[in-house]
């Protein structure tokens, strides 16, 4: 990775970051992610999958610490590198195409939503009632958050797109 990647990859954590820490909590203390919004537009430069999980585990570190969901630190991180090496792929399989890579937004947080979900609800709250926060959960955040991040990642690819600072890499 080039040093101009690695500085637009950790300008992009950075606001992510700051995004996920000021953003108030939704429902029993999760919050949308635009720290993964941010971490889906740094994968848009990597050249290889390598690349891609690196930013995703620092982006998943980065939510780790900022979480208020309880034991949420370990979903975070697993949450983030399953959904960042999907979006790499999905990124390179749809390509530059600026109505189907939209869609990578939010495919990528419903996917990163459900991972944090299935992995934090029974190591928070206890599996006695996983069946019952799983859907409600679902529907209560990650689907906000989806249409959110979309929205959001849309603005900023469009930035991006006009600066011409760094390439993306679709094919």
């Amino acid at each position: 990775m080039d040093s101009k990647k690695l500085t637009v990859s950790s300008i992009f954590l950075s606001v992510g970051l700051l995004l996920h820490y000021i953003t108030p909590a939704l429902f029993l203390g999760v919050k949308p992610d635009f720290l993964l919004v941010m971490m889906f537009l740094g994968i848009f430069f990597m050249d290889n999958v390598k690349e891609a999980f690196v930013l995703s585990l620092f982006a998943g570190l980065l939510a780790a610490f900022t979480t208020n969901f309880p034991m949420g630190q370990l979903p975070n991180i697993l949450d983030k590198i399953v959904s960042g090496i999907v979006v790499y792929y999905l990124f390179k399989v749809m390509g530059k195409n600026k109505v189907k890579s939209n869609f990578v937004f939010m495919i990528g947080t419903l996917i990163s939503g459900f991972v944090f979900l299935v992995t934090a609800i029974p190591m928070g709250m206890g599996t006695e009632n996983f069946s019952n926060l799983l859907p409600s959960m679902f529907v209560a955040v990650c689907l906000p958050t989806s249409v959110l991040n979309t929205i959001v990642g849309i603005f900023f690819k469009k930035i991006i797109y006009r600066t011409n600072y760094v390439k993306i890499n679709a094919q």
